[in-house]
C-alpha cells in the first residue's frame, strides 16, 4: 500500500482523493475522454503539417492516459504526520495516474523535509554546544510555531471554583504578611522555578479559617495543587482543550509543557512545575488586588484599568495566534486539494496536440506542491529560534 505524507488536515485530502477516485474512474470520465481523442484525431488529420506518424503517437499517448486513468487502480494511505489522532485514512481504486505522483512527490517532499529539519540546531544561550532542533516542535511532526503557541496557552492556565479563591486568600494573608516580616524572600519567590514550594509559609502566629498559616499551606494548599483535587483536574483538563491535546493524544498538559519547558526555555523546570507557576501567578495577582482594595481612590481604579487593559490585549493576541496557527496548515492544504482537484482537468486537456506539454505541467504541479515543505521547515525554525533566543535573553535579564 502507497502512503501520501500530509502535514495536517490528511482526512480532508482522503476525502478529496475518494471524490477524484469516483470521477475519474466514472463511464462520464470514459466519455469525456474519447470525445476529447476524438477530435484530438480529427485536428491532427486535417492539419497540413499532420503524419501518420504523429497520429499513431497521439492516439498511442490517449490509450495510455485513459488506461492509467480509469482502468489501473492502485490503494494508497494518507499518513497525517501533524495529527496523528485522526488516524491513517485508506483510500481504494486511486487511478495509477493520481497515485504513483502524488505517492512519489509526496515520499520525496516528506524526506527533503524531514532531512531539512535534522540538521538545524539550536543555541543553547549559555556558550555550551547547539542542540539539534526538537523533533517535537518540527513542521514535519506538528503545526507551525507551535511551542510559542502552546506556552502562551500554558501561561493563561489558572485554578477553578473555590481553590483560585483559597489560593489567593492564603497568599493575602499568609504570604505577604511573611515577606513584610523577612520570613521570605520577595526575589526569591518570584525567580523561584517552583512557586508553589517557595511560598511555603512557616507562619504560626497567623491564622486562616482556624489554621495557622503553615497548617493551612500543608492541609489546605498543597492538597488543591496536586491531581485528584475536583477543581485542579478541571482547570488541568481546561488547559488540555485549549492545547487541543484529544483523549487518543500521547501527550497531557504536564507533557507538553516539560517538552517547553525542556526546549524552549533555559530552566530546569518539569511540566507541572510551568503550570502551577501559572496557576499560582494569577492567584496571586488575585491577592495582590485584595491588598490594592484596602486604598480608595486612585490606586484602585488605575489597577482595575490595567486589568481591563491587560485582557483585552490578551484576548487580541490569542485571537491573532489562533488565526496565525491554523491559517499556514490550511493554506498548504488549499493548494494540495488544488493540485489534486486540477489532475482530472489537466489530463483531458492533455488528450491534444500539445499533450506533452500537458503532461508535463502535470508532474511538475506535484513537484512545485512537495517544494511547500522545506520551505515550511526553514520558516518554522526560524521563528522556534527566535522565541528561544527570546527566552535566553528574558531569563538572563538582558530584555526581549
Amino acid at each position: 500500500m502507497w502512503e501520501i505524507h500530509t502535514f495536517g488536515n490528511g482526512d480532508v485530502i482522503a476525502g478529496l482523493l475518494s471524490g477524484l477516485t469516483l470521477m475519474m474512474t466514472s463511464t462520464t470520465m470514459m466519455s469525456i475522454f474519447v470525445v476529447c481523442g476524438l477530435l484530438m484525431m480529427l485536428f491532427i488529420i486535417g492539419n497540413p503539417l499532420g503524419e501518420s506518424r504523429r497520429a499513431i503517437s497521439a492516439f498511442a499517448g490517449l490509450v495510455v492516459i485513459v488506461y492509467l486513468t480509469t482502468v489501473i487502480t492502485q490503494t494508497v494511505l494518507v499518513v497525517d504526520e501533524v495529527n496523528p489522532e485522526i488516524g491513517n485514512q485508506p483510500v481504494q481504486n486511486v487511478p495509477l495516474i493520481l497515485a504513483a505522483p502524488a505517492f512519489v512527490s509526496g515520499f520525496i517532499g516528506w524526506q527533503i523535509t524531514s532531512l531539512t529539519e535534522s540538521v538545524f540546531t539550536v543555541a543553547t544561550g549559555t556558550g555550551g554546544p547547539p542542540l539539534a532542533f526538537p523533533n517535537v516542535y518540527r513542521s514535519s511532526r506538528t503545526g507551525p510555531n507551535r511551542a510559542m503557541f502552546d506556552f502562551q496557552k500554558i501561561l493563561d492556565a489558572q485554578l477553578t471554583g473555590e481553590s483560585i479563591a483559597r489560593v489567593a486568600n492564603y497568599i493575602h494573608h499568609c504570604v505577604f504578611a511573611d515577606i513584610d516580616a523577612g520570613r521570605l524572600n520577595l526575589a526569591t519567590i518570584l525567580n523561584s522555578n517552583d512557586l508553589l514550594a517557595a511560598m511555603a509559609s512557616t507562619n504560626d502566629a497567623d491564622t486562616i479559617d482556624g489554621l495557622t498559616c503553615r497548617d493551612y499551606y500543608t492541609n489546605v494548599i498543597l492538597v488543591l495543587m496536586v491531581p485528584g483535587d475536583p477543581d485542579y483536574d478541571r482547570s488541568i483538563k481546561s488547559l488540555e482543550t485549549n492545547l487541543n491535546i484529544t483523549p487518543l493524544s500521547a501527550f497531557t498538559a504536564p507533557v507538553l509543557a516539560g517538552q517547553i519547558a525542556a526546549n524552549l526555555l533555559p530552566t530546569v523546570q518539569t511540566g507541572t512545575q510551568m503550570i502551577n507557576n501559572a496557576m499560582l501567578t494569577k492567584a496571586w495577582q488575585n491577592a495582590a488586588s485584595q491588598e490594592l482594595d484596602k486604598y480608595e481612590g486612585f490606586t484602585g481604579s488605575k489597577a482595575e484599568q490595567t486589568a481591563a487593559l491587560s485582557q483585552t490585549l490578551k484576548a487580541q493576541s490569542y485571537g491573532v495566534s489562533n488565526i496565525v496557527q491554523k491559517l499556514i496548515p490550511m493554506l498548504r492544504t488549499l493548494a494540495e486539494g488544488m493540485v489534486y482537484g486540477l489532475a482530472p482537468f489537466v489530463l483531458v486537456f492533455a488528450v491534444s496536440p500539445g499533450m506533452g506539454a500537458f503532461m508535463g505541467l502535470y508532474l511538475k504541479m506535484f513537484l512545485w506542491l512537495q517544494a511547500w515543505g522545506p520551505l515550511y521547515a526553514v520558516i518554522n525554525y526560524i521563528v522556534f529560534s527566535e522565541a528561544h533566543s527570546r527566552m535566553v535573553s528574558l531569563s538572563n535579564g538582558a530584555g526581549a
